[in-house]
């Protein structure tokens, strides 16, 4: 039964750190992240950039700073580069350029979504995270 009890809590904060559920013993938690385009479609000389925003929301309730790291993630299997992120405010936002090197069709539009991974609390990975994507087109002249 001890077992059982230890293997339920244990599943029980992993589950609630992955949902963005709030807990008693948690001190930071992802609460949602997102992905959002300034604009959705690119018309112009190639290569040419489309301006991307990231957006972690998370709930510290000790007080504590807590280092992530974030990257952008294509569906044509382009991933960006890794950067840190201290999070220490309920939400923080990162802009990035995404670079449009050719056109990309309505018909095919290409998806990016936010990564936020490798967040810790006492030695415990508390993200792992993707955004919904945001789809884009790009017409280039």
């Amino acid at each position: 039964m001890a077992i059982f009890v230890r293997c339920f809590a244990t599943f029980a904060l992993f589950a609630a750190a992955t949902l963005g559920v709030r807990s008693a013993n948690a001190g930071y938690l992802i609460d949602f992240v997102e992905a959002t385009a300034v604009t959705n479609h690119y018309e112009g000389p190639c290569p040419g950039a489309l301006q991307l925003m990231g957006t972690i929301g998370f709930g510290l309730t000790d007080g504590r700073k807590t280092r992530a790291f974030y990257r952008w993630e294509a569906s044509d299997g382009t991933i960006g580069d890794e950067y840190p992120i201290t999070l220490s405010h309920r939400r923080e936002s990162v802009v990035v350029n995404w670079p449009i090197a050719s056109s990309i069709p309505e018909s095919a539009p290409l998806s990016i979504r936010f990564h936020l991974y490798g967040a810790m609390k006492d030695g415990k990975t508390l993200a792992n995270d993707y955004s919904t994507p945001v789809k884009i087109t790009a017409k280039c002249s």
